[in-house]
């Protein structure tokens, strides 16, 4: 089975924060999830099919999957792996995958001709975030964020949230103009040290900027544009272009005041 890295968040959430008991009842969650989707696309079984195309990006380490139909071909790749959908579970399907006639979906408040979200899961959905081949991609460097949101890598998930331009302005800046390093600590997919910012724009409605954070056990916070995560048999490597966080930013993110 292969597991998105969506899914894979999912599973260690449940892990830490409810032990086997959680990922029992996550799991029956995802079938009942599962079964449902496959009626909804046999029921939809009239709409448009995309054709998906998966081949090796230009940056190492990552995926480039493309959805075609007719002349429109939408993308995902380096650039759309760090938007998420504020609405993780889209409704509105408008054409359905070649592959495991998984759903397509319209984003509330995003237009079809710009983005749209598509199942990229297999036993498990997973929706994932494509770019219309025509449309420019996110340019998270001069966007305008009214807010952010992070769940720290703990065992209790404590959610934080702000407005303060200052520290939004922070996040930005690191991941702008920080030089690229190497953490002192190889990166693992653990959730005990992985997580994401979510910024939130009301230039790209129905989507979140989510750069990834990585906590070393030595101490420093790190943050990434984004991470890939490509788990193998004897080892889940973890790609992505790390930058040092701020004094300012690396405190609020461990929630020191």
């Amino acid at each position: 089975m292969s597991i998105s890295k969506k899914q894979w968040f999912l599973l260690a959430t449940a892990v830490a924060s409810f032990g086997l008991v959680g990922v029992a009842l996550l799991a029956l969650g995802l079938l009942v999830g599962f079964f449902a989707g496959n009626e909804t696309a046999q029921a939809a079984s009239e709409l448009p099919v995309y054709t998906p195309t998966q081949t090796a990006s230009s940056h190492t380490g990552y995926r480039r999957t493309t959805l075609t139909v007719g002349t429109e071909t939408y993308v995902n790749d380096f650039e759309e792996y760090a938007l998420g959908l504020v609405n993780m579970d889209p409704q509105q399907a408008i054409a359905r995958s070649a592959l495991a006639n998984g759903k397509v979906c319209a984003i509330a408040n995003q237009p079809t001709s710009a983005y749209v979200a598509a199942d990229v899961g297999s036993e498990m959905p997973a929706y994932e975030v494509f770019r219309n081949s025509r449309q420019p991609p996110f340019d998270w460097r001069t966007a305008s964020f009214r807010e952010l949101q992070f769940t720290r890598p703990n065992y209790t998930r404590d959610v934080l949230r702000s407005t303060d331009p200052a520290l939004v302005a922070a996040v930005v800046r690191t991941l702008r103009e920080g030089a690229t390093v190497a953490p002192p600590t190889p990166v693992s997919s653990s959730l005990t040290t992985l997580s994401a910012i979510i910024l939130y724009s009301d230039q790209v409605p129905g989507l979140a900027f989510q750069p990834s954070v990585y906590f070393d056990p030595t101490g420093p916070v790190y943050l990434a544009e984004n991470i890939s995560i490509l788990p193998s048999k004897n080892n889940t490597v973890v790609y992505a272009h790390w930058v040092v966080a701020n004094p300012q930013l690396a405190a609020w993110l461990k929630g020191s005041p």
